[in-house]
């Protein structure tokens, strides 16, 4: 914004015209002068005629010529065009005049920009100067361009007001942000500056100005001082803020607001300030306020009667100074703020808005000679500290949350929600006063490993009534303790009261897995080891506390015959020592995670329903799954384990078993348990906190999901992929043997025929006689080179609610062969693979392996049409896992490495029908059935995962085996492509039987939780093939000589549990 121009001194009007009378008429007048360091040139000429451009006389002196300077550098900055002052504009009676004033050495008149006088005519009435710029103007023709010009002009000192800048600070800048150069040089405008308050006690009439900036403030500079105007945003600012300061050292001094402030930036009340509001002076438009250590914010209209009972509002209070309301206040929160302060008044304060605002201090008082009250009508209050009024009401759809220990002096009436230490730690909330919750409260209750949040009543002739609900739940990241009694409010004896409807919310496993008791309940008294002492609901005065429990349940037995759908779950025994005889009993017949992700549906939501009172939550919650969100015996099995630890440490503290340091889980949160409890209950702090995150899981599918992710079933299900390896390495060695992948290892020659005898070298060698008899004769070639890589891409379906998964095999073989005559050969191969599990349907896991593989084979072939073999083999696995359990707040990955050996055998038989008419005839078709029987053994050593803390795994060694009978046959229909070459095509069908695919020993492991021993180890079944398998199989080979051939296949296996299809190639080279 540009200044304004303050008009000190004026020039007579004579005077002008005189100088104008004495002028040279012929020549234009100039006056050099400079201001801030630039020359500027100030000439006047006539404008009235521009098509003449002729030139007008001076009409003043170096006075006139410095001040216009002045005034071209304030109004328009320096630089380098011209500028225009006018005078008046012209009229068809009379000429008018350019003053124009140009920074030496620019450019032609023709640049000039035109500056009415107007301006400074305008900006001088504002100041409060009585101006009369033009009285009337004539041409005289007596005297050429000798008008008479009749305006006021500023003839010596040409000051300037300025807006509060930095430039003008007292200690950074000029000093002209004084208060007392108001009115003066300085404008009631804030640009970022500080007014600094230079006078004692002084009162302010002006209205001010704030644009954004962050630094705009009022230094009290040990004074006091009052503004009387209205403080608002600047025109161009979208919020203006101010901040109140004080820097002179050792003195708190008054800074008084009377009027109504519309300002929509942020303020903030700075050390030793007090911000004083009096006479209904407000700053509700202001967006958020900030009472710094020692800085304090007054509201008091007493004084005024007209003001005396009006509410002011304040938004976003935050800080740590002083709020004292003496008369009543809104304050309202639209942003979450911390006000770390005191409260200290004696008038009502509403909290409205729909963010929290958090009250820390213990000294917040609205008690005095009047008590005034704390209302809070919508969002949340956290009354981390204590708060004293004469009643603290909580508004239907408000919140009010206290701390760990918050004191409320005074009645406490609920019809909202009221939670004691939410979310961190159990607490105690004590109102010195009366409790009232009516039915659209809530009373939230939060309960650890040990204890529970407790309200207490305290004071003589103290009322409650209990309406509305109280419900219970665990602190995040902590679980309860079953056969513990807990206490959720006492009260003074004699205290008149009434009963709430009490429920719980927990998740799947706190509302089905136990049973909730109250201390009416006959249960009541199994608790605490058999001492709970239940309350006689018929002698009301002798039941001074609301206190519960939960007891826990095991699924029920099966049920048969006559008794089927009679069983109920089993309440276990709440005196079990801890340790070996929880442990025990427990793993056997499982707890409360057991019965929730495994129990009889209808009877958890029978269970659920009494603990929550909401049939329709329980009936969602306690849906069954399938696959991955269904139990098997596995899950089942991991729920019975983690159960047994649990109530292990449930037992511990049931004993009374105490010392120790606190477990604090690892968001920060006490457990409730001790690492006494956790040594007796012989597991590890870290169980505690796993155990921690399973119990506040919503749903049962939920539930089995992460059961499911702790299971050991990857591993066992890995059992079917290492055999298959295995059985891909001896079936892919046998091929290359068989014919099927190779050319024939007996080569054709020609011989001659004499006399009966056979002569060789007909090929040239040895001329053949005249009466040579040409024939062929089969040659062998012994030794031959084998090459082949098959990739196996499959999967399998999981039966009986295993996970299915996917499974890949590479396998590569090289071998040699040696043909020691017709009937006998032998050969060795060797081989490098890849078995790798993924794609398991119910966790991130991934098990890969390298294989090294070694076989020897003999073939003997009693006649042209038999061939038997037989095959040995070895093969080491080099196994890799990567486990990622997600559970709840927990994101670990169990890692593990190992090894695995496994030795293969097989005996196969192949006849060679052919069904050609010439059967010598390399076209001819071949039908080649075949049959064999091989047998796999896979053993791998125990190992166990790190990476995931209790939640290791320990896996024993194991070995599984299998035994397949096959039986098959394959066509071939070769087609000439040469004299020595050839394309042969071959299909072949086939049926396998695995004696052990069903059995699942093979595919069953013992495994424990690695860091818990104490829990023992569980039987895990992994997914099988299956015992049928049917094989179909596309060849297609090509003779390149007689000596080299190249093959490509692609076959399919179908199992009873799963598919594989393969494809892969080879070579054969003989010589």
């Amino acid at each position: 914004m540009k200044p304004h121009i303050p008009i000190t001194a004026w020039i007579p009007i004579a005077a002008l015209a005189g100088i104008a009378a004495n002028a040279p008429q012929s020549l234009a007048q100039t006056a050099s002068a400079t201001y801030n360091g630039v020359t500027y040139q100030v000439t006047s000429r006539e404008d009235s005629y521009p098509k003449n451009n002729q030139e007008a006389p001076w009409l003043g002196d170096q006075a006139m010529a410095e001040a216009l300077a002045k005034a071209f550098t304030t109004q328009l900055g320096t630089g380098s065009g011209r500028r225009k002052a006018f005078p008046s504009s012209g009229t068809n009676n009379g000429p008018s005049f350019i003053y124009e004033i140009v920074p030496s050495g620019n450019a032609s008149l023709a640049d000039a920009k035109g500056w009415e006088w107007s301006t400074l005519y305008n900006q001088a009435v504002q100041e409060g100067h009585s101006v009369n710029p033009f009285t009337g103007r004539t041409r005289s023709s007596a005297s050429v361009y000798g008008a008479t010009i009749e305006f006021a002009i500023l003839v010596n000192s040409f000051p300037t007001a300025s807006s509060i800048t930095p430039s003008g600070n007292t200690t950074s800048g000029n000093g002209n942000n004084l208060s007392s150069n108001l009115g003066g040089t300085l404008l009631p405008q804030f640009e970022g500056g500080t007014l600094t308050i230079d006078q004692q006690g002084a009162t302010f009439q002006q209205d001010f100005t704030l644009d954004n900036s962050t630094t705009n403030a009022i230094d009290a500079n040990g004074n006091n001082g009052a503004f009387n105007g209205v403080i608002s945003n600047a025109a161009n600012a979208l919020q203006g803020g101010i901040g109140l300061i004080n820097s002179a050292l050792g003195t708190n001094n008054t800074i008084t607001l009377t009027n109504i402030n519309s300002f929509t930036g942020p303020t903030t009340i700075g050390e030793r300030v007090v911000l004083a509001l009096r006479d209904g002076g407000s700053i509700s438009e202001s967006s958020a306020i900030e009472i710094k250590r020692g800085g304090r914010l007054n509201i008091d209209y007493r004084a005024n009667s007209a003001f005396a009972d009006k509410e002011t509002r304040l938004q976003n209070v935050s800080g740590l100074g002083d709020l004292q309301p003496n008369t009543p206040i809104e304050v309202a929160i639209t942003q979450d703020s911390t006000f770390d302060g005191r409260i200290q008044g004696i008038a009502n304060i509403r909290k409205t808005g729909g963010s929290t605002w958090t009250l820390t201090s213990n000294q917040n008082s609205l008690r005095g000679s009047s008590h005034g009250n704390f209302s809070i009508e919508s969002g949340k209050v956290a009354l981390t500290g204590s708060l004293g009024a004469g009643s603290v009401t909580v508004s239907p759809g408000a919140e009010l949350e206290t701390g760990s220990a918050s004191v409320i002096t005074g009645d406490l009436i609920n019809l909202g929600t009221l939670s004691i230490s939410p979310g961190v730690a159990v607490g105690t909330l004590t109102i010195d006063g009366n409790f009232g919750q009516l039915s659209q409260g809530r009373l939230n209750i939060e309960v650890d490993g040990s204890n529970s949040d407790l309200l207490l009543l305290k004071g003589a002739s103290r009322a409650i009534a209990l309406g509305g609900e109280l419900n219970i739940s665990n602190v995040p990241g902590t679980t309860i303790t079953s056969g513990k009694s807990y206490t959720a409010i006492r009260v003074p004896a004699g205290t008149q009261g009434g009963e709430a409807s009490l429920n719980t919310t927990f998740g799947v496993i706190g509302s089905s897995g136990y049973n909730f008791v109250r201390e009416t309940d006959p249960e009541f008294s199994k608790l605490d080891g058999g001492q709970a002492q239940p309350c006689d609901p018929g002698d009301p005065a002798s039941c001074t506390e609301l206190r519960f429990g939960w007891i826990q349940l095991a699924p029920p037995k099966k049920d048969t015959g006559a008794s089927k759908g009679a069983k109920t779950p089993e309440a276990l025994p709440t005196s079990l020592k801890t340790g070996k005889q929880t442990i025990s009993k427990v793993k056997q017949t499982g707890g409360a995670i057991t019965t929730a992700s495994a129990g009889n549906s209808k009877l958890n939501n029978r269970t659920c329903a009494a603990n929550t009172g909401s049939n329709a939550g329980c009936k969602q919650i306690n849906k069954e799954g399938s696959g991955l969100t269904s139990s098997n015996n596995n899950s089942v099995m991991i729920a019975k384990q983690i159960d047994a630890g649990s109530s292990s440490v449930q037992a511990a503290v049931v004993q009374g078993i105490s010392g120790g340091k606190p477990i604090i889980s690892q968001s920060g949160v006490q457990t409730g348990y001790t690492t006494s409890q956790i040594k007796q209950a012989k597991v590890t702090p870290d169980f505690v906190e796993v155990s921690s995150e399973i119990f506040p899981i919503s749903t049962r599918q939920q539930l089995n999901q992460a059961l499911h992710s702790i299971s050991a079933e990857p591993y066992a299900s890995m059992q079917s992929v290492a055999l298959e390896a295995m059985e891909q390495f001896r079936a892919n060695t046998l091929a290359l043997t068989s014919g099927t992948k190779a050319i024939s290892i007996i080569a054709e020659e020609m011989v001659c025929t004499t006399a009966g005898n056979v002569e060789p070298g007909a090929d040239g060698a040895q001329q053949p006689q005249p009466d040579c008899k040409p024939r062929t004769v089969k040659k062998l070639t012994p030794w031959s080179l084998l090459i082949d890589g098959t990739n196996t891409q499959a999967t399998l379906n999981g039966t009986n609610d295993l996970a299915s998964l996917d499974y890949n095999i590479f396998s590569s073989s090289y071998g040699l062969q040696y043909d020691f005559n017709r009937n006998w050969s032998a050969g060795a191969a060797f081989g490098y693979g890849r078995a790798n599990l993924y794609n398991y349907e119910y966790a991130d896991v991934r098990i890969d392996s390298s294989t090294y593989s070694g076989a020897a084979w003999g073939i003997y072939r009693p006649s042209e049409s038999w061939k038997f073999t037989a095959l040995a083999g070895y093969m080491n696995l080099q196994y890799e896992s990567d486990r990622n359990i997600n559970l709840g707040g927990l994101n670990r990955t169990a890692s593990a490495n190992w090894s695995g050996n496994g030795f293969t055998a097989a005996l196969a038989a192949e006849y060679d029908w052919v069904i050609s008419s010439d059967k010598t005839s390399r076209s001819a078709v071949r039908i080649k059935p075949n049959t064999f029987f091989s047998y796999a053994l896979h053993n791998q050593g125990a190992f166990s995962e790190t990476g995931a803390d209790s939640l290791n795994l320990a896996l024993n060694s194991h070995t599984a085996d299998s035994l397949i009978y096959g039986i098959g046959f394959q066509i071939e229909t070769p087609i000439i492509t040469g004299k020595s070459s050839r394309l042969i095509p071959r299909l072949s069908l086939g049926y396998e039987y695995d004696f052990n695919g069903d059995s699942n020993e093979e595919h069953q492991l013992t495994a424990s939780f690695a860091e818990v021993p104490a829990l023992g180890s569980i039987d895990v079944l992994g997914q099988n093939r299956g015992a049928n398998a049917l094989d179909v199989g596309l060849s297609l080979e090509y003779e390149t000589s007689e000596t080299l051939s190249l093959y490509a296949g692609v076959g399919g296996a179908f199992w009873s549990n799963g598919n594989e299809l393969s494809y892969g190639g080879g070579l054969k080279l003989r010589w």
